[in-house]
Parts: C-alpha cells; structure tokens; sequence
C-alpha cells in the first residue's frame, strides 16, 4: 500500500507533469467577515481551493490502481465533501504520485474547524488528515467614525 507524504489544504497547486510542485497559501485560519443578517443554514462560501496529497508507492505497486478518498468536515461535524479519486505508479523510478482535489466552496455555516481525511478506497483506516479554521471576524464598524475618535 502506497504511503501518504503529504496532505495539505491550499489556495492553488501548481505543477507540470515533470516539475516541482509549488504549494500557494497553505490555509490555516479562512476569515470572513459577518454583516447583519444571521448566516442561512448550510451558508457556503465561492472559493476555490485544493487538497493536496503526495503519496510514495511500494516497490511492487507499479501498474496496481489505488483510490484515493477525501472527506472534509465542516465545523459542527457533517461531511461536506467526499471525493475519489484512482492513481497508479506507471513509472517505477518515480517515487512519487501527486493528486490534486479542487473544490469549489467552503461551509462557513458555523465558525471552526475543517477537518480533511484521507483514506485509501478498500481500507477504513485513516491514512492522514489536516485542518484549518473557519473564523467570524466581527462587523465593521463605521470606520471614518472610529478613526476620528482615535485624533
């Protein structure tokens, strides 16, 4: 069984078929700003990111199709995403087999974390995971009328 590297959520992935990946914003924290109106239920945000995984075949596994799947959980614990996705090592001088999982929204219904699973299809035990948090910045206030008490 091929061994998981690396899991991460980001902003973007890039990379070639031969080149270096390069990792853009890896999240930590998503801010979003609240107005006055309470959040409907279920509220998403449009945002585009990526998960990404850097797995290591064995020696033997090459030709072997494994299935990568993905859950992520919004913060109150339902499952807002699951996503599969097969790979194969092709090339037995590779070591490596990137996937990247674009994804299209984040569920900001409720402040905190986002938890990223990942599995191999056959197999219930986690393979790795990651997190970032999904943080309520309060209201702006009027800001000319703050900034002209601070004179």
């Amino acid at each position: 069984m091929p061994q998981l590297k690396i899991i991460t959520a980001c902003e973007k992935v890039i990379y070639d078929q031969d080149g270096p990946v390069s990792l853009i914003g890896i999240f930590e924290a998503m801010q979003f700003r609240l107005q006055d109106a309470p959040l409907p239920d279920r509220a998403i945000a449009p945002n585009q990111w990526s998960v990404f995984t850097l797995w290591e075949p064995q020696i033997g596994e090459t030709g072997h199709p494994f299935t990568q799947v993905i859950r992520v959980f919004a913060p109150d614990g339902t499952l807002f995403l699951e996503n599969e996705h097969t790979f194969v090592a092709i090339d037995p001088e590779r070591t490596q087999i990137r996937v990247r999982i674009n994804v299209r929204s984040l569920p900001i219904w409720k402040a905190g974390k986002v938890d990223i699973k990942v599995f191999l299809k056959g197999n219930e035990t986690e393979q790795g995971s990651t997190c970032f948090n999904i943080v309520y910045l309060p209201k702006e206030e009027n800001v000319e009328a703050t900034a002209s008490t601070v004179n």
